[in-house]
């Protein structure tokens, strides 16, 4: 549509901006309504300039199915520190309201599909509990009524229904990772930059992700890294975080997203990338319309 919209205006770029990555991968949610749009935009990918990914992943994914931009390249995606922050009020108010009290909680953050791999999180989720009893568990996040029934009948059937709090998608994200001790990132496939980490390390809150788009990245030293969709690592690896806790600090985490992952930083590349697409394209940048 934006090659479209481009047809006669000789002044006009267009520049394609992407998320995500692996999304072919996925085959339950990957039908052919994704996969057609996905098919036309690689046969007229050579018709645009510029493909900017949000992600080393995604970057890489998209050179090997063969799209075929003049320019490609990736700009990891910033974070506002300034919202994401560590915020003990917010901590109590959350964890009052989902009746927590001691424990330590442990919760997945966003859309809740197939692909998040939280089959996954519930299996860790139940053989944790087989060794501690000062858990809970929290998913957080909206999705398809009938698939998050699975999961709740998934959960009772590994005898962890009385520990696990579900909640839909909310306006106050800031006070869900303040409420968490961990975040767990159990996708599978379909990551590129995962936002969850970075927003919950600017809080303060380690985490324990899936090695899945640049999630690894993304953590560095001061996350673990486990395979998808296997529970016992992951149980493993939520034990061990669980252990250090009180080692851990959580301005360390901060920092690291507020040193690698700034907001402006990102808005300073996106614009020199455009500018260098004006260059390419006219010789110098020029008040010429964006359809990103």
């Amino acid at each position: 549509m934006g090659c479209l919209a481009a047809v006669g205006r000789s002044t006009t770029i267009v520049v394609w901006g992407a998320q995500g990555a692996g999304q072919r991968h996925v085959r339950e949610e990957y039908d052919w309504k994704l996969a057609l749009p996905a098919y036309l935009s690689k046969l007229v990918s050579g018709l645009v300039p510029a493909l900017i990914s949000n992600s080393e992943a995604g970057y890489r994914d998209r050179k090997e199915a063969g799209y075929r931009c003049a320019t490609q390249l990736f700009i990891d995606n910033g974070f506002d520190v300034e919202r994401f922050k560590p915020d003990p009020v917010a901590r109590a108010r959350l964890r009052a309201e989902l009746k927590v009290e001691n424990e330590y909680m442990i919760g997945v953050v966003g859309r809740i599909a197939p692909s998040k791999g939280i089959p996954t999180f519930l299996k860790a989720a139940a053989l944790l509990a087989e060794r501690r009893k000062d858990v809970r568990f929290a998913c957080i996040g909206s999705g398809a009524p009938r698939y998050t029934a699975t999961l709740r009948r998934q959960a009772e059937e590994l005898g962890i229904a009385d520990i696990v709090v579900w909640a839909d998608a909310r306006e106050d994200v800031v006070a869900v990772y303040n409420g968490l001790d961990i975040m767990c990132l159990s996708a599978y496939a379909g990551e590129g930059f995962p936002n969850v980490i970075g927003e919950a390390m600017a809080c303060g809150v380690p985490c324990v992700v899936t090695d899945v788009g640049d999630a690894a990245k993304i953590v560095g030293e001061l996350g673990i890294v486990v395979p998808p969709k296997e529970a016992k690592r992951m149980a493993e690896a939520l034990d061990g975080m669980l252990r250090k806790l009180n080692t851990i600090n959580s301005l360390q985490l901060r920092e690291s997203i507020v040193q690698r992952f700034a907001l402006q930083a990102m808005i300073e590349k996106t614009e020199a990338a455009l500018n260098d697409v004006l260059r390419t394209n006219y010789g110098r940048p020029s008040r010429s319309e964006f359809f990103a």
